[in-house]
């Protein structure tokens, strides 16, 4: 079997689970884990393996490491709903996040796994989790919430106020 990649965009807050997944589940032994974002020294894992920090890319290296990944995590500090979780499960990744009181993205993508918490074996089973189901070819999914066909589906009626408007005014 090939080697798979594990994209992660790095976090103190998970090395910890990361290591655990590393020495609970090693039927994942073989993949690589590398991180992207704010370069790093290797993280070693308790298997001998090490995470390996790729760096900041441009949008384009970005996107070429994405296509060669299998599985991602991006966890949150904030309920804001971030950007790396959403491009990683639109690019096909199984993709770990973490929820908040008031946000949960398995409502965004099919390929998102929310982990219950940040505790080390949550973490580590939610990531075997999305090791275990990129076995099986990515969902593609469209959110409308998300992702439009439409660029401007407000355009129409913004243009029919506009002109009435406009109109009213030149009476």
């Amino acid at each position: 079997m090939a080697a798979r990649r594990w994209n992660a965009i790095a976090s103190p807050r998970w090395s910890e689970g990361l290591r655990r997944w590393a020495r609970d589940y090693p039927e994942f032994a073989d993949w690589k884990v590398i991180s992207a974002g704010v370069s790093h020294g290797p993280v070693r894992l308790s298997d001998g393996r090490s995470l390996v920090s790729v760096g900041k890319l441009d949008l384009e290296d970005y996107a070429q490491m994405l296509i060669g990944c299998s599985a991602g995590v991006s966890l949150m500090a904030s309920p804001h709903p971030s950007y790396p979780p959403l491009e990683m499960a639109h690019f096909g990744l199984r993709t770990v996040t973490d929820g908040s009181f008031c946000k949960d993205l398995t409502d965004f993508h099919p390929n998102i796994i929310s982990a219950p918490s940040i505790a080390k074996a949550d973490l580590a089973a939610a990531l075997a989790e999305a090791c275990r189901n990129a076995a099986q070819p990515p969902v593609v999914a469209d959110n409308p919430d998300y992702v439009r066909t439409e660029a401007y589906p407000f355009l129409p009626e913004l243009t029919e106020a506009v002109a009435a408007v406009l109109s009213s005014q030149s009476d």
